[in-house]
């Protein structure tokens, strides 16, 4: 059971990590677009 969560959560984790980085290198653009 600890294996397959672990399993499960290792893609969710690189997919969370991802967004994350999208959202501030799209917050970035933004500012230095407004700027």
């Amino acid at each position: 059971m600890v294996e397959s969560f672990s399993f499960y959560s290792l893609p969710v984790s690189k997919n969370f990590v991802s967004f994350y980085l999208f959202i501030i290198f799209e917050l970035i653009f933004l500012i230095k677009g407004f700027l």
